[in-house]
């Protein structure tokens, strides 16, 4: 969503409850594997996300390892090689506002600005930028669970279907209380 264009098939710039549908479906995804304990997805990134017609969004290359050797534990715990917690992937955590501004600097360079002539249209990419961040938290009991994470999405996503139908409401409504109860990293200013 933030990398490339964000339009459709036609040309078409995505609108927000699209956007919101694709994270909706990649935190689904993501809970499902959850909730097998143990296991991470280990390889998130835009090419593991595969779109239907009607940009339905599916995660790939999860527990494929397992179909190349059965028998092998090493196979197994192939994505425990790809993915590591926030707090042992560097000794100063991640850097998280480094991304946020790169991303938008591309933004901004492409013209693909969702900020440009809508003021509330940063509040919401700042949306799931909170929410991400709270994942990546330095401290593991500072994270929300899958099932949390689901949870703010589904609220942003009715409210912003709410404020789309309502021409005049543009407030970012109840969910960004939600978001701003989220724990924050003090070093980490964007």
């Amino acid at each position: 969503m933030f990398k490339g264009t964000r339009t459709s098939g036609d040309g078409k710039p995505l609108h927000w409850t699209s956007c919101l549908k694709i994270a909706e479906d990649l935190a689904t995804g993501l809970l499902y594997i959850h909730q097998n304990p143990g296991s991470t997805h280990g390889n998130l990134k835009s090419s593991n996300v595969l779109f239907g017609p009607e940009f339905e969004s599916c995660l790939s290359d999860y527990g494929l390892t397992a179909l190349r050797n059965p028998d092998s534990p090493e196979e197994h715990n192939a994505t425990s090689l790809f993915y590591r917690a926030p707090e042992i992937r560097n000794e100063h955590g991640p850097d998280i506002p480094r991304w946020v501004r790169s991303v938008r600097e591309e933004e901004t360079e492409s013209g693909d600005d969702p900020a440009s002539g809508n003021e509330t249209a940063e509040e919401k990419v700042q949306v799931l930028v909170s929410i991400a961040m709270a994942c990546v938290s330095l401290a593991p009991e500072n994270r929300p669970s899958m099932r949390d994470v689901l949870k703010m999405i589904r609220d942003a996503r009715a409210e912003a279907q709410v404020s789309s139908n309502s021409s005049h409401d543009h407030s970012p409504g109840r969910w960004s209380d939600t978001v701003q109860s989220l724990p924050r990293e003090e070093h980490l200013n964007i």
